[in-house]
């Protein structure tokens, strides 16, 4: 009993504005977590080769990068909340888009408005770095992270559910209808109950497209010049992780069923599982975080990553693909909380939305052009974009022993 009662008092910061946040993640990532993983073979169903999967995810994050340049800059200076709320009404209903189209072109319109309308994306991490007391941000970025999760535990098995019983094209519309519904009422949730965190706003707003997106970069550039080398190193290590979200994004789901000879149901019963162990593993991923230092936590991360993805390339054994996902889920949950909580310990609090633009902006300009070459690469052979991502993870374990220091992890 006094053990739950302490777990209640180191979770006592997620309350107001964190709590609401908290609340509607939990609502999107239900919704979501149904249809990613039937994302690519709909889209495949709606005529879009490999290759073009990967060029959709490319021009979506050409929109995105475009977005987070003066988002960013927004965030710092006219406050959070207001971005947030507004920009997640206009994502609620551009999910609409994707229930309607009749092909991939019309998908390809979707993601490029979804792209621009996340201009919030930089407000929200700056909220949300605001609101994690500095004592808790290892068990905070875990939690948090995770909590969404539960919700999501079933859903890919209500996905494989629906596609089952309506086929994949029909099922995968009533799937954007209730995300639709979802946003829509998250976006009312976080009217309603989000308070600012920034406390020097700049109330009016003098739109300067030119002169806000000149001032922005310089910005960030002027966060990323006076950030210690530490985060330098963490910024690489997330722009050569971000080469990787593609494979994982788009083709994991294509792979296991090409390579891996998975039905729907085994595929969503995977993911399922995936969730739950990410979600028992939270707390404990965390408080490692605290406890022994942020590059202990990274670098163990890669210790199992690593030798996961040898045996992701061994899909046709029996259960490999099962052994390989557990252990990813495991590195995963290691890696987050380590990596988020140390952004925020190497950025003042009136450069966190910046700097998280330029994460955010980087991690793109990697994600644009590993998509069509994921995708090209897959075309070649399904397995060649996973022996890339092994690769990537082996370079990633280098400048990790190499490069980054970790002197704030334990204090």
């Amino acid at each position: 009993m006094s053990k739950l009662y302490n777990i209640f008092r180191e979770l006592s910061f997620i309350r107001g504005s964190l709590l609401t946040l908290v609340i509607t993640w939990v609502l999107m990532r239900f919704g979501v977590s149904i249809a990613v993983p039937y994302w690519s073979p709909y889209l495949r169903e709606l005529g879009a080769s490999p290759f073009i999967i990967g060029l959709i995810l490319s021009i979506s994050n050409i929109a995105l990068f475009i977005s987070r340049i003066p988002g960013s800059y927004l965030a710092d200076i006219y406050g959070r909340r207001r971005i947030i709320v507004v920009f997640t009404f206009l994502v609620a209903f551009t999910q609409l888009l994707y229930v309607y189209a009749p092909d991939w072109r019309y998908i390809l319109l979707a993601v490029v408005l979804e792209g621009i309308f996340l201009i919030y994306q930089p407000a929200l991490s700056a909220m949300v770095a605001d609101l994690i007391p500095e004592d808790r941000r290892g068990i905070g970025f875990a939690v948090i992270n995770v909590l969404p999760s539960i919700s999501a535990i079933f859903s890919p098995l209500i996905g494989a559910y629906i596609v089952s019983i309506y086929g994949l094209e029909t099922g995968m519309r009533y799937v954007f209808l209730l995300i639709t519904i979802l946003y829509l009422i998250s976006a009312f949730l976080r009217y309603l109950f989000l308070e600012e965190t920034l406390e020097n706003i700049n109330s009016g707003f003098n739109f300067n497209l030119k002169n806000l997106f000149i001032d922005s970069i310089k910005s960030m550039y002027r966060g990323l010049h006076d950030s210690p080398r530490s985060l330098k190193m963490v910024i690489l290590i997330l722009v050569l992780s971000s080469i990787e979200d593609p494979v994982f994004m788009y083709y994991i789901s294509l792979y296991v069923f090409d390579v891996g000879g998975l039905s729907e149901y085994e595929w969503g019963l995977l993911i399922s599982l995936f969730i739950g162990l990410s979600i028992l593993l939270a707390y404990p991923s965390g408080w490692f975080v605290d406890r022994f230092g942020r590059k202990n936590a990274l670098v163990n991360a890669y210790l199992i990553a690593i030798p996961a993805f040898i045996m992701f390339l061994m899909a046709e054994i029996p259960y490999m693909l099962w052994l390989s996902l557990t252990l990813l889920a495991i590195g995963t949950s290691l890696a987050n909380p380590a990596i988020n909580a140390f952004i925020v310990d190497y950025t003042p609090m009136e450069y966190r939305g910046r700097i998280y633009g330029l994460i955010g902006n980087l991690n793109l300009v990697s994600v644009v052009v590993s998509s069509p070459l994921s995708g090209y690469l897959y075309e070649l052979n399904p397995r060649y974009p996973f022996i890339m991502v092994l690769l990537l993870n082996i370079l990633i374990m280098f400048v990790l022993l190499r490069y980054l220091d970790d002197s704030v992890g334990v204090n």
